[in-house]
């Protein structure tokens, strides 16, 4: 991957946690809730460390993962 794509695939996550936020904050105020009600996982199967790192970093704090082995491996990272 270059820089550049790596820029792009980046604001790209950062893009798609941003409209989930919102989605989740329209579903909630539909339904008459707090979105802080409302709990958001985010699945890291097979997903690199740099991108469970990245969504730490805006907020994400609960993260589901298949694998214990490959939880170990980025938890490392």
């Amino acid at each position: 991957m270059t820089p550049k794509d790596s820029d792009r695939s980046e604001q790209k996550l950062t893009e798609n946690y941003s409209q989930v936020r919102q989605r989740i904050t329209n579903a909630a105020q539909h339904a008459n809730r707090s979105p802080a009600d409302i709990r958001l996982v985010g699945v890291s199967k097979s997903q690199p460390a740099w991108k469970i790192r990245m969504l730490h970093q805006q907020g994400l704090r609960e993260f589901g993962e298949n694998y214990v082995l490959e939880l170990l491996e980025k938890a490392e990272e």
